[in-house]
Parts: C-alpha cells; sequence; structure tokens
C-alpha cells in the first residue's frame, strides 16, 4: 500500500514538473516569437528597398506570411481580424472617383511583394518602401499604393496607405508628427525624382471618401494611416502636392 501511495507520489510530482517545464517554454516562445518576427519583418523590408534600387523591386515573404494570412497582432488593441480589416475598404477604393490617369493595378502573387518606390519623409526620420496593393502580408513590410489611385506623380490622387506598427518598425507611426510645409520625397523604381509639400492634415471617420477625391489639373498625394494609435478609431490624412 505504502509502495503504491509513494508510485503515484512520484508520478504527481513528475506531472508537475513536465506541467512547470511546458508553461516555461511557453512563456518563452510568447516572449520571443514576436521579437523574430520582428526581425524577420525588418529585414525583408531591408530587402526590399534594396531591391527596390536595384531597379526590381520584388522580395518574396517567406518567414512572414504563414497559409495564406498574416497574423498582425501583437497584443494591441486590434485582434488578428479586425487588424487585417482596418485596410480592407481600400481593395475596394470607389472607382466613380477615380480619374482616367488611375494606375494600372500590377499583379501581385501569392507570398510576394511588388515594390514601385522608396517613401522619404526627413522630418519624421522616415523612409519606406512602397509596393502596389494594400494587402496584409505587404503592409507588414512596406507602404501601399492603392491601385485604383492615381499612379504616384501623376495628375490626380494617388493614395499611399500604411500601418502604424508597433511591433514591426515605426512605418507610419510618427505620421501624426507631421505638419503643412513638411516635405515628402518619393523616388519611383525606375529612378523618377518627385517632391510633395504637405498642405493639408486631416481626420476622418473610416469610409469617409475625401481619401480618394480626385483633382483635375494637380497631382497630388495622400498619406493614409489609422490614428489614434492601437485604437483606430479615425483615419489620419496627410495630403500634399507635387511640386518637383
Amino acid at each position: 500500500m505504502k509502495r503504491k501511495e509513494k508510485s503515484l507520489t512520484q508520478i504527481r510530482a513528475i506531472t508537475l514538473i513536465v506541467a512547470a517545464v511546458v508553461a516555461a517554454a511557453t512563456a518563452v516562445w510568447l516572449t520571443c516569437a514576436p521579437k523574430v518576427e520582428q526581425r524577420k519583418a525588418q529585414e525583408k523590408q531591408i530587402a526590399l528597398l534594396e531591391s527596390i534600387r536595384e531597379g526590381d523591386g520584388i522580395v518574396e515573404l517567406t518567414g512572414i506570411v504563414s497559409g495564406g494570412e498574416v497574423d498582425y497582432y501583437d497584443g494591441g488593441a486590434q485582434a488578428p481580424a479586425e487588424e487585417a480589416a482596418l485596410f480592407a475598404p481600400l481593395l475596394e477604393a470607389p472607382v466613380s472617383e477615380i480619374t482616367d490617369d488611375a494606375a494600372v493595378s500590377v499583379p501581385v502573387e501569392t507570398g510576394v511583394v511588388n515594390g514601385i518606390g522608396i517613401l522619404t519623409i526627413d522630418s519624421i526620420e522616415l523612409e519606406m518602401p512602397v509596393a502596389e496593393g494594400v494587402s496584409a502580408a505587404q503592409l507588414k513590410i512596406s507602404a501601399g499604393h492603392v491601385p485604383q489611385t492615381a499612379a504616384i506623380g501623376s495628375t490626380g490622387n494617388a493614395v499611399i496607405a500604411g500601418h502604424r506598427n508597433y511591433a514591426y518598425g515605426d512605418h507610419f507611426n510618427r505620421l501624426g508628427e507631421m505638419a503643412i510645409g513638411d516635405e515628402i520625397r518619393y523616388l519611383s523604381i525606375d529612378g523618377e525624382e518627385m517632391t510633395f509639400v504637405v498642405d493639408e492634415i486631416l481626420e476622418v471617420l473610416p469610409g469617409d471618401q475625401v481619401a480618394f477625391k480626385q483633382p483635375d489639373d494637380t497631382a497630388r498625394l495622400t498619406l493614409y494611416t489609422c490614428t489614434p494609435i492601437r485604437t483606430a478609431t479615425h483615419r489620419l490624412l496627410i495630403r500634399a502636392t507635387r511640386v518637383l
């Protein structure tokens, strides 16, 4: 009887040890996984910048995308599905608001980012690759040109959307610090350099179509992100006119 009780005690002790080890391993994974993902995303962003400068602009998302979907959640206020849905309406921008100068959408392969240019804003120390499209996958490592809007630098309004990434680098985190008169520079993948000057800053409700309004005689650029950071109840628009 005593031997049986001793065996049961040993089994309980082993079970507790195993449970403790599993709990510890899980805690380590939960701590390290976001950092590993962050490092991978930063490496992909750097690779995309280099690829755009070289005139290629193609980067695979190996290690970033799993099962065709992206887990963007990092412990902030937004759950994964909600986070991914923040820019979903941009995929169906109102075509009725788009001019004949609208950009031709570049096909985006699954697991591949098609870089089209580099966005630089000195006032907030931002250098960001821009890809064609606003899929959840590519927005993890770049800003995205809304394909139904005007080509960047052409007559009309080109909209570039980006996350305010809490875990994967700054991205558009500091967009709220911009002011009227700030310069936005853009280098296209074919080497064309452009300069825009900010002349309007707006906060609008999600779904407000003012972001897509198309001018008839000027080249406009709209930077589009969520605000405030984490709660994302509104959309912040930084609007600029091309001067060079």
